[in-house]
């Protein structure tokens, strides 16, 4: 059944590993910018302090937040800033774990 599985592209992790699969009905309940956005509400976290914590401006941080994928190497270094996996939180989106 190919025609029920989306090419999603996004995943550029410095190992090559440049896309996945995911079922079509799937990737439109994960978005990787909203699960972070709603994990600093969750601690009270500031845009500001969120840019300067990952060594950047406020600018690209809101550019991180309105993206479905992001780049895997980034993903990692923001679930270990905020002691949140959200690659398992992927994984459960998917129904992988």
């Amino acid at each position: 059944m190919l025609d029920e599985w989306a090419w999603k592209p996004g995943c550029q992790a410095r190992n090559n590993f440049h896309a996945f699969f995911m079922h079509s009905s799937q990737m439109e309940s994960l978005h990787v910018g909203n699960m972070i956005r709603a994990e600093l509400k969750a601690q009270g976290r500031t845009i500001t302090w969120f840019a300067k914590a990952i060594h950047t401006d406020r600018t690209n941080v809101y550019k991180i937040l309105s993206k479905e994928t992001i780049d895997l190497q980034m993903l990692i270094r923001i679930s270990k800033l905020l002691h949140h996996d959200f690659l398992l939180e992927c994984s459960k989106a998917i129904n992988v774990v």
